[in-house]
């Protein structure tokens, strides 16, 4: 279990910047497994005309120092066949080696695009990790029509199910 009070006062050093640059956002306790909470923020991202849930949340990796995790939800497999499924597990991992500052990830069945940066990331590089969920978001889009599928607007939806971050971040 983390350190709350290190987390959130991570999370304020965040919430600087996204006031810099005029992102809307709150935060809230991330309800994360059995009895365990944390803080975290909510925002979304705008891009492809559409705006995607984003959540922030602090963490630590032992003797690596403290990181930032950014998290936003693209999309949702489970409503596909296992075959187009897989299609689109494949263009993910295909896209994360063509696209070095853009991680997409998927557990239960929904696709992330991902970006982890020191918690004492400058504006500028903030600013250039957030262009990563843009060129993602473009990128899956361009490729998601040969498949014949869309990706629709995910805004306000993340807060309502957590399960997706139970085996991620510990």
């Amino acid at each position: 279990m983390g350190d709350n009070k290190s987390e959130k006062k991570d999370l304020e050093k965040i919430a600087k910047l996204l006031e810099k640059i005029n992102m809307e956002f709150t935060f809230f306790d991330l309800k994360y497994a059995q009895d365990e909470v944390h803080p975290a923020i909510h925002t979304s991202y705008k891009a492809e005309g559409k705006e995607f849930d984003v959540i922030i949340r602090s963490y630590s990796q032992k003797d690596l120092g403290k990181w930032i995790n950014m998290r936003c939800f693209v999309f949702n497999t489970s409503e596909l066949d296992t075959e187009t499924a897989n299609k689109v597990f494949k263009l993910c991992l295909q896209l994360n080696y063509f696209l070095p500052e853009t991680t997409f990830s998927w557990f239960d069945e929904k696709i992330f695009i991902e970006s982890d940066m020191p918690i004492d990331v400058s504006l500028d590089d903030f600013k250039f990790e957030l262009k990563g969920l843009s060129l993602g978001l473009e990128n899956l889009t361009h490729h998601f029509k040969s498949l014949g599928l869309t990706i629709d607007p995910t805004k306000d939806t993340m807060l309502l199910d957590y399960s997706f971050l139970e085996m991620t971040w510990e």
